[in-house]
């Protein structure tokens, strides 16, 4: 919309040429085909850089352009393209496999500099983010409130469910929006935190999910409540998926044994 209304103009970075709608356009569809290499881990480093790149130009193009989710995804990309994160589960890591070089496949043990740095990041965005709610306006509860009422009101018209949960939000008490008010700046602050223990990291990740499937079906921020599940995975123990996986393969193989 910016490019198309007003020239697509950077206030951060003056040196650089301006954009038009069409090259704005064309810039934003390659993206698709890095991403696919980026995920796919081919050419990830080359494809990581040039996301960077481009992303980074979007991102620094306007103030009004600014969001702090395309800014957590920036860093995480930067991350994870000067990390190994291809060696396996790729097609790079399938192709070596295919010529005999197993060692891709098992690759010996690698700093974790890039995983502690994408896990330290998601801690910082949940503690800054209770850090920023503490205002009046979020404390009295009239943000949750607005927001509640808001999304209730645009689905209230559908199914009988949808109806009472707007007429119950539409009636409830202030000192009901205050609480949860409180209550989501507790649940970050913890997050933030319960994340490294391995004690409270199950109940962390439980309320997490829960959490942000709610950011996402309440606000519409379905991008970001996924990508942030996803770093979920790095604060797991790296055979927490191995031994899920192993365990599934041994029931299917038993039930088929018991069937036979």
């Amino acid at each position: 919309m910016f490019a198309i209304e007003g020239g697509f103009h950077l206030p951060y970075l003056q040196g650089l040429p301006l954009l038009d709608a069409g090259s704005y356009a064309w810039a934003h569809r390659v993206q698709y085909l890095l991403l696919a290499l980026f995920g796919l881990g081919l050419a990830t480093r080359t494809a990581g850089a040039a996301l960077c790149l481009l992303q980074g130009w979007v991102l620094l193009a306007d103030q009004m352009n600014f969001r702090n989710h395309t800014y957590f995804f920036l860093l995480v990309l930067a991350l994870l393209t000067v990390s190994p994160c291809d060696d396996t589960l790729s097609v790079r890591a399938w192709l070596a496999g295919r010529r005999g070089r197993r060692a891709i496949l098992h690759p010996a043990p690698r700093p974790l500099t890039a995983q502690r740095l994408i896990q330290l990041q998601v801690s910082i965005v949940y503690v800054y983010a209770a850090l920023m709610k503490l205002n009046p306006q979020y404390l009295g509860g009239t943000v949750i409130a607005r927001q509640m009422q808001d999304w209730v009101g645009a689905g209230g018209g559908q199914g009988a469910a949808a109806g009472g949960l707007a007429e119950s939000a539409a009636g409830a008490g202030p000192s009901i929006w205050i609480a949860l008010a409180w209550g989501s700046i507790l649940l970050e602050v913890f997050l933030g935190v319960a994340l490294w223990w391995p004690r409270s990291r199950p109940l962390a990740l439980a309320l997490g999910v829960a959490f942000h499937l709610a950011l996402a079906v309440v606000m519409g921020v379905w991008t970001f409540s996924i990508a942030y599940v996803a770093t979920y995975l790095l604060f797991l123990d790296p055979d927490t998926l191995p031994r899920a996986f192993g365990r599934m393969v041994t029931r299917r193989s038993a039930r088929r044994i018991a069937a036979s």
